[in-house]
Formats: C-alpha cells, structure tokens, sequence
C-alpha cells in the first residue's frame, strides 16, 4: 500500500497542477493503484 501511495503522491503533482498533461497508461495506472489502496482499506474496515 505504501509504494501505491509513493507512486500516487509522485504523480500527482502532475496530474492536479502540472502544466504537463497526463497520458492516458500514466492514468490508468493511477487509477489502478487507487483502486488497490481502497480495497486494502475496505478490507482493513471490514475485519
């Protein structure tokens, strides 16, 4: 969870305020590590 984290904090930047645009894979993976961190954390809750 904590290396989706890093990847997600390091693009971030990017996608929110960057005056570069993100690709399209670059946002999939985004979303991709997201999703992973809220079903750990559904998990988390759950137990």
């Amino acid at each position: 969870m904590a290396k989706d984290l890093r990847r997600l904090l390091n693009e971030k930047d990017n996608a929110h305020y960057g005056v570069m645009l993100v690709n399209r894979s670059t946002a999939e993976k985004m979303v991709g590590w997201a999703q992973r961190i809220i079903d750990f954390a559904d998990g988390a809750v759950a137990s």
